[in-house]
């Protein structure tokens, strides 16, 4: 009976452990009235100004599309793509009727990993493979410079470019 005892008392403190580490991942950031959220700080101002009239300006015309772009300096141990997916849900469920039509670009700085996350209703257009292909030939190059701005200015006018001529009603 001491034996089961110990047992499970050793599986109780490795599950609060791991429990506690899982919790200790990057803190996901909630909606903000900006386009370009750039918690990284990698992003000139220069640029950072461009990309958000941008993105306001692409935004207003296309009532029903949504981009945004998010820097994180690190994703502490979380997988990308859960972050990406919680981070969307956080739009979603703070101003759910606005845009059902999103597209998230987030780029997780010192990992050097980025991530289109797409709506449903855009998966058609800025497919996986469209994805890949724009971060391999358009963003990761500068990248590889640590030109970190430009490539994502660059990745963000191919976004809109891609997307431009969609009508979502």
């Amino acid at each position: 009976m001491l034996k089961r005892t110990g047992v499970f008392i050793t599986a109780m403190l490795v599950f609060t452990f791991i429990s506690q580490a899982a919790f200790a991942a990057v803190k996901v950031p909630g909606r903000t009235r900006f386009s370009v959220n750039d918690y990284a700080n990698v992003i000139d101002a220069d640029t950072k100004r461009q990309l958000e009239t941008l993105l306001k300006d692409f935004n207003k015309r296309h009532k029903q599309i949504e981009i945004v772009l998010t820097t994180i300096p690190s994703l502490e141990g979380t997988k990308l793509q859960t972050f990406v997916h919680e981070y969307a849900y956080k739009w979603r469920r703070i101003w759910p009727m606005r845009n059902e039509s999103r597209v998230h670009f987030v780029v997780a700085v010192k990992e050097q990993r980025m991530r289109l996350g797409v709506s449903h209703t855009l998966e058609g257009i800025l497919t996986e493979n469209v994805s890949q292909k724009l971060l391999d030939e358009v963003i990761l190059p500068e990248f590889a410079k640590q030109n970190y701005s430009e490539g994502i200015r660059q990745g963000t006018l191919k976004i809109v470019e891609i997307l431009e001529p969609v009508d979502i009603k």
